[in-house]
């Protein structure tokens, strides 16, 4: 009996030992795999880090390169002239047309037939490029409902509110996306939409239906709107932060007037959780938000709501655009245009939006404030690239790789130069035209199967 309980406990000494070894052996080699697994990807972070570091030089230096005119041009968001043949009506100098950051298209602005409006937005394109110039953004207020300035050229845009009211989110998504694709194809790139407030008692009679309602239906709607946009190649504008009042502030000035809590909840919320679906700007309200740190100054024109609140605390790092900078609401309030241009740009706006078709005479304003303002002069160059990086997005443009540098991971970095794109040819407005007609059949259809109705 001793004997046997011996051998039982060598027997199961050994088997002991032979577990833990093999345990042991598998332990070291998953370590292995984890380290090589942890060494390629710190490789690969390096790489990348490097790579985007590549592309922010050859943006920095291309910002670096441009004249004081040209990048101070890209601070504007400008009505234009016309709806079928491009004229400019500013020039420098040397005679060359002055181009600014982008053109904002209204009804009058849009041709009659798709084929006139997508010859008209190519004409403003290749007048930029034969003038070597940037090529603008081409923007367009298109939220649907009563705010449609393409009523007469793409098919039936419902309200936010009807959407949200007979669509799914997933509907919606797909209905945005066709959207998408008749402004992609009529040369539009960026969308000053979905409004990202809720409805209120506060706002219901300004906002109505262009609200999606409440604040669950602003995030499933609005997220809905910004992410088929995205995959038509157009981006979003999310509107008004912080947000706005009954009071219509091209008339008047919006005064918030709320509880803490309320404006977290009912203000700041929708913005925070639509900011992670990376919209390509955000549009600032004029509104002046009481009982808060900044309560004097319109929301557009104060670094504490653009800097502190939606850089710093929401963490958005895309395009930041005034609301247009000459309404009632801040001429009539103490800000008239020069001072508000100035405070908007000090505040940390990157595009300025002004309803006139002129821009220049601001230029001088601002270039007399960065000759004596270096923290202002390096304010502009950030948002200028930023406008830059957004530009070469849209492929408006182009960063080629023109060389390469060895890495020590093996794999080569490029070097990148920002160039103008190429000429747009007749032939390719011919095919987008072609396709045009088919992406509105398609809209026309989803609209009737959506909504249930051919007509709104």
């Amino acid at each position: 009996m001793r004997k046997s309980s011996i051998i039982c406990i060598l027997v199961l000494s050994v088997s002991l030992s032979v577990f833990f070894a093999c345990s042991q052996k598998g332990e070291d080699e998953q370590l292995l795999r984890d380290m090589r697994y942890r060494s390629s990807a710190m490789a690969m972070e390096k790489w990348l880090t490097a790579f985007r570091r590549a592309k922010y030089d050859a943006i920095h230096s291309f910002v670096s390169g441009l004249s004081v005119e040209e990048k101070l041009s890209q601070l504007f968001l400008i009505n234009l002239e016309g709806k079928e043949d491009f004229v400019p009506v500013e020039y420098d100098n040397d005679g060359l047309p002055c181009i600014p950051g982008g053109f904002l298209f209204f009804s009058y602005n849009v041709a009659d037939t798709a084929a006139d409006a997508i010859s008209f937005t190519t004409d403003i394109l290749n007048t930029s490029i034969e003038s070597n110039r940037i090529p603008p953004l081409l923007v367009i207020d298109h939220e649907g409902g009563d705010v449609n300035r393409l009523r007469q050229t793409v098919s039936p845009i419902p309200s936010p509110l009807a959407v949200s009211q007979s669509m799914t989110p997933s509907q919606a998504e797909q209905f945005y996306e066709n959207q998408g694709e008749q402004l992609h194809l009529l040369g539009f790139h960026l969308n000053l939409a979905p409004v990202a407030e809720p409805i209120l008692v506060e706002n219901k009679t300004f906002l109505g239906s262009r609200s999606y309602g409440s604040n669950d239906s602003v995030l499933r709607y609005a997220s809905a709107s910004i992410q088929g946009y995205k995959k038509a190649g157009v981006g979003n504008a999310l509107k008004h932060f912080p947000g706005n009042t009954n009071v219509d502030p091209h008339t008047g000035l919006p005064e918030i007037n709320v509880s803490q809590e309320s404006l977290e909840r009912d203000y700041l919320s929708p913005f925070r959780d639509l900011i992670q679906y990376e919209p390509m700007a955000v549009l600032m309200s004029h509104a002046r938000i009481n009982n808060s740190f900044d309560s004097q100054t319109p929301a557009c024109l104060s670094s504490y709501w653009i800097d502190t609140v939606l850089r710093d605390t929401l963490g958005y790092d895309g395009l930041i655009i005034s609301d247009d900078i000459l309404m009632s609401a801040l001429a009539q309030n103490g800000f008239p245009p020069d001072k508000a241009v100035l405070m908007a740009l000090k505040a940390g706006i990157d595009i300025i939006m002004i309803s006139e078709k002129r821009y220049m005479r601001f230029v001088p304003l601002i270039r007399q404030q960065i000759s004596t303002d270096p923290v202002f002069a390096a304010a502009i160059d950030r948002a200028v690239e930023r406008i830059i990086r957004t530009k070469i997005d849209c492929g408006l443009l182009m960063l080629q790789t023109v060389d390469s540098i060895p890495s020590s991971e093996g794999v080569p970095i490029p070097v990148f130069k920002v160039n103008l794109p190429s000429y747009i040819s007749q032939s390719d407005c011919v095919a987008r035209v072609s396709s045009f007609t088919e992406s509105k059949k398609a809209g026309l259809e989803l609209y009737t199967s959506f909504m249930g109705v051919d007509d709104e």
